[in-house]
């Protein structure tokens, strides 16, 4: 199939506050544009070369149809992967991305940084195509005002949080805890005199 058609994802249940824990592998039928992604359709594919990427979208195209029955009618495979293009407007280009859960008891959030994502598949090291958000994840590209010392103190207090998480996980934090509740609340302990700073930084920009 090509690995240009895999990419790396996180699921809401990845992610933990100011850090994540490993990407998931996802194929999809995409290809970068401008600043965006395009669709490739079973068709598309074909014209293109890519028979075994044809194939597989043709097999879910039928399966799509068979589950959804009369529903399928008013929206292909291709309409429901990009939902309100939340697929294709995602910028394979911007450097970094905030990534939030559509829903959780406490929000957290985390930033991705685009850089090259490497799984190991079978002993083979697999580079994939870079980092698209999950529709059950909300992403965005925020905005910096350098001239701003409470954004200054924000990104300073950002990077030493995401420094801390991620020096935690690599030490084994996480350990075999399987709830992402309870890892969520143990980063939240880990960060509680940033997390204090932060709240009164924000309260500052965004009077509540």
């Amino acid at each position: 199939m090509g690995s240009q058609f895999l990419y790396g994802t996180l699921l809401s249940t990845d992610l933990l506050p100011f850090g994540h824990l490993g990407y998931g592998l996802v194929v999809l039928p995409i290809k970068p544009s401008k600043n965006g992604y395009e669709i490739i359709t079973a068709a598309k594919a074909k014209d293109e070369g890519f028979l075994h990427l044809a194939q597989w979208l043709e097999k879910a195209q039928a399966e799509w149809e068979r589950r959804r029955g009369s529903k399928a009618k008013s929206m292909s495979i291709y309409e429901r992967l990009d939902r309100i293009h939340g697929l294709t407007t995602q910028n394979p280009q911007a450097k970094y991305r905030a990534i939030y859960p559509m829903s959780a008891t406490y929000l957290c959030a985390c930033v991705v940084e685009n850089e090259p994502i490497e799984f190991n598949i079978n002993g083979q090291k697999v580079r994939v195509g870079g980092f698209v958000a999950d529709y059950v994840t909300y992403h965005l590209i925020p905005r910096f005002d350098a001239s701003n010392q409470q954004h200054l103190r924000l990104a300073e207090l950002g990077k030493a949080c995401s420094q801390k998480v991620a020096q935690w996980l690599n030490s084994g934090g996480a350990r075999n805890i399987r709830s992402i509740g309870v890892l969520r609340k143990r980063a939240r302990q880990l960060l509680a005199s940033e997390l204090e700073e932060i709240d009164e930084k924000v309260k500052e920009i965004m009077p509540i």
